[in-house]
C-alpha cells in the first residue's frame, strides 16, 4: 500500500480527517512521511480534527521540523498551447535558484531535436531521453526538480511521479490530457488526483482563431501514439 494512503488510513480511523480538505492535507502528508518517527510523535485523539499544516508546526516546531516538500505539478493543454514553453520556463527558474534539475523527454519525440526539449518557436533545454521513466529513477533521486515533457507517452508516468513526490522531489509534467478523439491519453489522467496543481492551457484555433481546447489530427493516421500536428477548438 502507498505510504501516504497508510497515513490517511491511520489518521482517518482516529478521527483526524473528519474534515477532509485535500488542498490542505496533501503537502503536509508528504512532509510527515519524511520524518520516520512522525507517527510515534503524534498524540492521536479521536475527538480532535485540525489541519495537518497546523499539526506540523505545533507538533514539531518550525525550527526542528525541516523537510523537503515533494509535489506534482501538471501542465495540460492541446498541441501548440505552450505546454513545453511553460515547462522550460519553470525549469529555468529552478535552475536560476540553484536547484539540481533533471529534464526528461520521450525518446521517440525527435521532431526538432534528438536530445533537447524544443518548443515550436525553438526554445530549448537539454534533456535526458527515455521510453520509461522508472529506468531513470536512480538519476532522478539525485536531483531536486524533475521536468517531464510529453508525459502522456510514458506508461509509468503516474507511478513514477507519485514516487518521486513522496521522495521530496518537485515534479513538473507537461502533457496532452486527451487524444484527438477527446478521450484520456494513456495513463496521464491518473495524475490529476495526485497533483498539487493542475492547469490547462489553451491554444489558438487555426480555423476560427478563437481559443482552442482540443487537438485535431491532420491526415489519415489512426494511431493514437503518433504525434498530433494541429489543434482545433
Amino acid at each position: 500500500m502507498n505510504k501516504r494512503k497508510e497515513l490517511y488510513k491511520i489518521l482517518d480511523t482516529t478521527g483526524w480527517l473528519e474534515q477532509k480538505q485535500d488542498n490542505v492535507l496533501t503537502p503536509p502528508l508528504r512532509a510527515l512521511l519524511q520524518v520516520p518517527s512522525t507517527l510515534a510523535a503524534l498524540e492521536l485523539r479521536p475527538d480532535t480534527s485540525i489541519p495537518l499544516m497546523f499539526l506540523n508546526e505545533t507538533a514539531f516546531g518550525k525550527s526542528s521540523f525541516q523537510t523537503k516538500l515533494g509535489a506534482n505539478f501538471v501542465i495540460f493543454g492541446p498541441m501548440f498551447s505552450g505546454k513545453s514553453t511553460e515547462l522550460i520556463r519553470r525549469m529555468r527558474r529552478y535552475q536560476i535558484a540553484k536547484h539540481d534539475c533533471l529534464l526528461i523527454k520521450y525518446a521517440n519525440d525527435d521532431r526538432y531535436d534528438k536530445t533537447d526539449v524544443v518548443t515550436h518557436d525553438r526554445q530549448s533545454l537539454p534533456a535526458v531521453m527515455a521510453m520509461e521513466l522508472t529506468k531513470l529513477k536512480e538519476k532522478a533521486l539525485q536531483v531536486e526538480v524533475i521536468g517531464i515533457d510529453e508525459g502522456q507517452f510514458f506508461p509509468d508516468v503516474s507511478d513514477f511521479c507519485e514516487d518521486m513526490a513522496n521522495e521530496g522531489k518537485v515534479v513538473i509534467v507537461a502533457a496532452l490530457d486527451g487524444t484527438f478523439q477527446r478521450v484520456g491519453f494513456g495513463r496521464i489522467l491518473e495524475l490529476v488526483p495526485l497533483a498539487e496543481s493542475v492547469v490547462k492551457l489553451q491554444a489558438v484555433c487555426v480555423i476560427c482563431y478563437s481559443n482552442a481546447s482540443y487537438t485535431k489530427r491532420i491526415g489519415n493516421e489512426k494511431e493514437v501514439r503518433g504525434l498530433p500536428l494541429a489543434q482545433i477548438s
